[in-house]
């Protein structure tokens, strides 16, 4: 009976917490506005407006497609007759960590091309390391996703790889536009 009030909270406070930010965002912006030249508002808010967008895609990603891959995965390996037993804290907690982790992998072109506005990494690196990023890519959604079928971990890891290749032009894009 404590897990349905103590989820109830969580999520109580998880949504005030996303009200809070997205007033915090407005309010930042607000104050920021009047010392930005206009093409550094123009660029921020791009940045702001492709972060939440992709944001919000990957968390929907996780949602529709990731998590019932992912536990249909995990009930495959039930023996027959076993009737699984769920604790609602956890359920939550796994469904918003998977949300939350995809969520903030979807937003590896806005760092990308971050990365290559500030001069960091070239636009050329992310090319000439393909190979690498795959290999970490792979990794990172083998540690996203808890089961141990491998179906999960493609199925996360196809939209990364294509965001990763989004991220890539839209960085040698920006290079040639700022002439990196």
């Amino acid at each position: 009976p404590f897990d349905a009030f103590s989820v109830t909270m969580l999520l109580a406070v998880l949504v005030g917490a996303m009200v809070s930010l997205v007033y915090f965002c407005v309010e930042l912006w607000r104050f920021a506005m009047p010392g930005l030249y206009p093409r550094e508002r123009k660029g921020l808010a791009l940045v702001l407006g492709a972060s939440a967008l992709l944001f919000a895609g990957g968390c929907m990603f996780a949602y529709q497609l990731l998590i019932p891959a992912v536990f249909a995965a995990l009930f495959d390996f039930l023996p027959a007759g076993v009737v699984p037993l769920f604790n609602l804290n956890d359920v939550v907690f796994q469904v918003l960590g998977m949300m939350l982790a995809t969520g903030v992998a979807f937003l590896l072109p806005v760092a990308m091309v971050l990365l290559s506005l500030a001069r960091i990494v070239p636009p050329a690196v992310w090319w000439h390391y393909w190979r690498q990023a795959m290999v970490i890519l792979l990794a990172a959604s083998a540690v996203l996703t808890p089961d141990g079928s491998g179906i999960s971990m493609v199925l996360l890891a196809l939209p990364i790889w294509l965001l990763y290749t989004v991220g890539y032009i839209a960085s040698m894009r920006f290079a040639r536009t700022r002439r990196l």
